[in-house]
């Protein structure tokens, strides 16, 4: 009797753990939770104590199936692929129990490495109310230890426990029952090699076992363009050899912000003063201010690796064979310079310091993780730099990231300590570092123009900037180009402040940066230059 309710029991919690399960499925899924069902119950013949050994699969069962729940919760769900999953996932349950019955260390051992990702999916859940996805997997590896903990100490809620307290709670029941199941292998020794087999088999031939909880084909992808990226250097470098500035001399300066909401900043009609000096500059003919721009990713690596290239939404362009600023700059003649104070390592950190490889000169003033400064660490080395007539300077601030309370020191605290308000005293002192660089600038012999613009926005309320919950105010990103009073009356000065109130995308970043600089090459489009008379404002494209 007891085998017929195990049977039952298990028939359930399959079903009830299956997502998006529609009446047309009803047979159909009732067919493969029976038929699980029914290869777990064969298998309890392996141990002696049945109940203990039910315990502990369904404990382990639950901790590998979180991922898999909230992976196709968050998708269009596919029969097949599911029940493909679920089959892989108890037959590597079953397998796993199996050999954590044999000693409490192994099974130890074995707990905490089920418990990894349940504690990533549903600590993720908590944070955002969102399942964890692609965005969130990149945005995670393209972290480091101090900005994961920052962003934890954020968004730490009751619900974040709850899951951490869960995980472990079903950790420890497997780790218990484990040991008590007392593993007989001489009992059913054909019966265990035919689950191996079957596991691997359907693993092996289904790939979704590994594939959609760690990400792996979009892991792959990456792998492979940054390959591609090294791989045609030189083919990127035959688009440029025709490449010519017009500019006999002249230093421009770029810098690139970080989480900036123009929402927030009172140059853009937020009511508190965050950014008294970009209010009075805004009011001088030296700056052109642009009300509608917005960041083509809210993540900063896809962001600027698209700003900082040829590659944008509009035209079709392979990314690994798109030149990067630096690079074009460097073949019309420029020098560059790179100076920034994000981390340069990390497992994909490098997406957007590879950009900088090609520079003649790279400081980094956060080289190490978790030893992240003021921005303010990056004005002397600024002021420093012994610059060619021809210069191309890029300047990356850490801006607003993270925990705003960190981005800034203690006497720049103007409107409080809340979350909001630390936030209000970042992009505060963001305006005072904006202020000392184009001081800095203006000393330049040969200067010309800076551009300033942020990677994307942030909503300040969640201390995020993720995908799975977005807002608008995550695109809305400040822009602005200060011109030197040679430049006032010149016709690119002119266009530009024609076009200051049209759409446009940091993306067509690249094609704005080769007009300033006098850069011709056949890549640049007028089109996607919001400096052209020509340029495509029609609101729809955007």
């Amino acid at each position: 009797m007891y085998k017929f309710v195990i049977f039952i029991f298990f028939v359930l919690i399959f079903f009830i753990l299956s997502p998006k399960i529609s009446l047309e499925y009803l047979v159909h899924s009732l067919k493969y939770c029976a038929f699980s069902a029914l290869i777990l119950l064969f298998a309890s013949r392996l141990f002696k104590n049945k109940i203990s050994y039910f315990i502990a699969v369904l404990s382990l069962f639950i901790l590998l199936f979180i991922p898999y729940f909230f992976t196709f919760f968050d998708a269009v769900f596919k029969t097949k692929q599911f029940y493909n999953t679920q089959f892989s996932v108890l037959c590597v349950a079953l397998i796993l129990t199996l050999a954590g019955s044999k000693s409490k260390i192994s099974a130890v051992f074995i707990a905490i490495l089920s418990a990894v990702l349940p504690l990533i999916y549903l600590g993720y859940f908590s944070f955002a109310l969102k399942p964890f996805n692609q965005a969130a997997f990149f945005a995670m590896i393209e972290t480091n230890k101090n900005e994961a903990f920052e962003y934890f100490t954020d968004n730490e809620n009751i619900w974040t426990y709850v899951s951490v307290v869960f995980v472990l709670t079903v950790s420890f029941l497997f780790v218990k029952f484990c040991k008590k199941a007392e593993f007989s292998f001489k009992n059913g020794k054909i019966l265990t090699v035919f689950i191996l087999i079957i596991a691997v088999f359907n693993s092996y031939k289904e790939g979704w076992l590994l594939k959609e909880p760690f990400f792996i084909d979009e892991i792959k992808a990456q792998i492979r363009m940054q390959k591609n990226y090294a791989k045609n250097a030189q083919k990127r470098m035959d688009l440029l050899k025709d490449s010519v500035s017009s500019n006999d001399d002249g230093i421009f300066v770029l810098v690139i912000g970080e989480s900036e909401n123009k929402n927030f900043m009172s140059v853009y009609g937020y009511q508190k003063p965050t950014t008294p000096y970009l209010n009075r500059l805004k009011n001088s003919k030296n700056a052109i201010f642009f009300s509608e721009a917005h960041s083509n990713y809210v993540n900063t690596v896809p962001a600027l690796v698209y700003a900082l290239s040829a590659k944008n939404q509009y035209e079709n362009m392979d990314e690994d064979l798109a030149p990067t600023l630096i690079e074009t700059a460097k073949a019309a003649g420029f020098s560059v310079y790179w100076l920034s104070n994000q981390v340069k390592f990390g497992a994909f950190g490098e997406n957007v310091s590879k950009i900088s490889i090609p520079a003649d000169e790279k400081i980094f003033t956060s080289d190490f993780i978790g030893k992240e400064k003021f921005d303010e660490s990056l004005l002397e080395p600024l002021k420093s730099l012994n610059l060619a007539k021809k210069s191309l300077v890029v300047v990356h601030l850490l801006g607003s990231h993270g925990t705003y309370k960190k981005r800034y020191p203690k006497n720049y605290e103007k409107f409080g300590t809340s979350r909001l308000e630390a936030y209000e005293n970042s992009i505060f002192y963001n305006d005072e570092i904006l202020r000392r660089i184009i001081e800095i600038s203006k000393n330049f012999k040969n200067f010309k123009a800076l551009v300033y613009m942020s990677d994307h926005g942030e909503n300040p309320v969640k201390a995020s900037h993720d995908a799975a919950n977005f807002v608008y105010g995550m695109c809305q990103i400040p822009f602005f180009i200060y011109f030197n009073d040679s430049l006032q009356n010149s016709d690119i000065y002119a266009r530009l402040n024609k076009n200051k109130d049209e759409f446009f995308t940091n993306d067509l970043l690249y094609n704005v940066m080769l007009s300033l600089m006098g850069i011709k090459t056949h890549i640049n489009t007028k089109t996607n230059d919001i400096s052209s008379e020509f340029y495509d404002n029609n609101k729809s494209r955007f």
